[in-house]
């Protein structure tokens, strides 16, 4: 789920058991709170069952949150990934810090390619590239890492944005 390769943290297309989620809350207010949220229910499962059987099409419109132009709200989506990657460095497993820096960085990435297309906001893109290089060299040579992700930390350092 975390290298966005079989399944995403998206809420939809998911079924899960009562116990599982228990008392996790999406954040109320935010946008992208999937992000911050499906992955604890995954760590509360016992046991995950993955199909790759398309019985369920969804339909991206272009006013919808991943089509729209950049705002500021959009930053949410790299909060709630800061908050999956600080709960997941705190569980100690060196494979799924690996996997949750990726996550992170494709995020920012997204959210980095909006900003470019409106030319909004210097300090914020900062941002986002120096997010974006702090995990890159590990992700680099990661290679469960998908190659967009890879791409995206080669692009911070050509000026591309």
């Amino acid at each position: 789920m975390l290298y966005q390769k079989e399944f995403e943290t998206s809420a939809w297309g998911k079924i899960y058991k009562r116990s599982v989620i228990a008392d996790v809350v999406f954040p109320v207010g935010k946008i992208y709170e999937d992000i911050g949220t499906i992955y604890k229910f995954i760590l509360n499962a016992k046991r995950v069952v993955y199909s790759n059987r398309k019985i369920y099409y969804y339909l991206q419109r272009s006013d919808s949150i991943m089509g729209r132009p950049y705002k500021k709200n959009d930053l949410d989506y790299v909060y709630q990934a800061e908050k999956l990657l600080n709960d997941i460095k705190n569980i100690n497993d060196k494979d799924l810090i690996r996997a949750a820096e990726s996550r992170y960085v494709s995020t920012n990435f997204s959210v980095l390619l909006k900003l470019k297309k409106c030319n909004s906001d210097d300090e914020i893109k900062n941002e986002l590239i120096s997010n974006i290089r702090k995990y890159g060299l590990n992700m680099f040579f990661n290679r469960k890492v998908r190659i967009k992700n890879k791409v995206a930390w080669l692009l911070t350092f050509v000026n591309y944005f």
